[in-house]
């Protein structure tokens, strides 16, 4: 047994050490990020659930300052269900209006629902005329004093008002 021990001092350090174990605690921090950035992503994930329409409206208002011409998916579906009061038909037309004041140009868009072509007027600045293959109408017209509304009128009955963003 001597000589086995005496063999195993004198043999290379390769050969007769482990590979010492990571000391404790060693991984852990690697773990607290990892939990850090998962209830930070949880956080994120539920105030952006509570706030879904707020956070919208803001990216909308600012996608209509940037560009008034490109926010398609700021308007909402159309409802099924008719209603509203007054004469402002709620259920069959969404829109909203923006202006740039960059180059003047005011933009109107309405969506309407699928499968009806009614003709879209807006008061006192002409037909929209409907974007091909969607159930979108836009107008765009150049003005130097933009409205605080819009009002939109439909051949089918009813019309919108439509506050405009941007001003």
């Amino acid at each position: 047994m001597a000589a086995t021990s005496r063999r195993l001092r004198d043999a290379p350090p390769t050969l007769h050490r482990r590979a010492a174990a990571p000391p404790l605690g060693a991984g852990q921090g690697l773990t607290e990020y990892a939990l850090l950035i998962t209830l930070v992503a949880v956080v994120v994930i539920m105030v952006l659930v509570t706030l879904g329409g707020g956070v919208k409206g803001v990216f909308c208002n600012l996608m209509i300052t940037l560009d008034p011409e490109t926010p398609l998916s700021c308007v909402e579906p159309v409802a099924e269900e008719g209603g509203g009061d007054g004469d402002s038909d709620q259920g069959s037309l969404s829109a909203l209006a923006g202006y740039r004041s960059s180059d003047q140009k005011l933009v109107v868009l309405a969506r309407v629902p699928q499968g009806t072509s009614p003709t879209l007027t807006v008061a006192g600045y002409g037909t929209m005329s409907r974007i091909p293959g969607t159930d979108f109408y836009k107008l765009v017209v150049t003005t130097s004093d933009p409205p605080a509304t819009v009002t939109i009128q439909s051949s089918e009955g009813g019309s919108y008002v439509v506050e405009v963003r941007g001003r």
